[in-house]
Parts: C-alpha cells; sequence; structure tokens
C-alpha cells in the first residue's frame, strides 16, 4: 500500500488520477519538448546557414576592397602622374615648335643655295657668252 501511495503522491502533483494516464502525459510532454529541440535544431542551422552565406559575402566585399587598395591610384599618386604627363606634354609642344622651326630655318637654308647655284649658272652662262 505504501508504494501505491507513493505512485498516488506522484500522480497527484500531475493532477492526473492514476499512473497510467501519468505516463501518457510525460510521453506526451516529452514528445513536444522533443518536436521543439528538433525546431530549435532546424532553427539553428538555417541560421548558421545564413550567418556563414554572409561571412562569405563580406569575406568577398573585403577581398574586392583589398584588391582594389592595391590597385587602384591614390589621389596623391594621380597628382603626381598627371603633373608627369603635363610636363612631358609641355616637352613635347616645345620639341614640335622648335622642329618646326628648323624645318622653317632648313628650307630657307636650302632655297638660299639653290638661290647661290642659279646666280653662279647665271654669271657663268653670262660671261661664257661674251
Amino acid at each position: 500500500m505504501a508504494g501505491r501511495a507513493q505512485e498516488s503522491d506522484s500522480c497527484q502533483v500531475a493532477m492526473l488520477p492514476d499512473c497510467a494516464q501519468c505516463d501518457k502525459y510525460w510521453e506526451a510532454k516529452f514528445e513536444v519538448l522533443r518536436v521543439k529541440l528538433e525546431a530549435l535544431r532546424e532553427i539553428r542551422d538555417l541560421e548558421k546557414t545564413s550567418i556563414d552565406h554572409r561571412l562569405s559575402a563580406m569575406n568577398e566585399i573585403r577581398g574586392a576592397l583589398a584588391d582594389q587598395s592595391t590597385k587602384m591610384f591614390t589621389r596623391s599618386e594621380h597628382e603626381a602622374y598627371i603633373r608627369s604627363v603635363d610636363s612631358d606634354i609641355r616637352a613635347l609642344r616645345e620639341s614640335r615648335a622648335e622642329m618646326s622651326g628648323k624645318a622653317s630655318q632648313s628650307s630657307a637654308n636650302i632655297a638660299l643655295i639653290l638661290g647661290i647655284i642659279g646666280l653662279l649658272i647665271g654669271i657663268f652662262a653670262i660671261f661664257h657668252h661674251a
């Protein structure tokens, strides 16, 4: 009878009349808890996948920024490059102007030489006929 008193005491805690119903009650509670635990595990796995995907995307962005910082000009490098190109363009313009001046001078020299040759031939022709 003492064993029966203990069983009825435990069932009274759950407010159930006998132990068979008590076992069913606890089995149902454990099943609900098992289902909830499984759902939480699935949610955890989905969240882990989501976080892994997000971190992967962040790593890709970090890599792109690292590539950009190593491959692109900084503002100061660009300004130095522009100054260099401007000075090269200025030197080329001066060189072209100098070359066109030399070309004009060489054309004048050739005309002078041809004029002198023509004058010499004319003088020679005058003295040779006389």
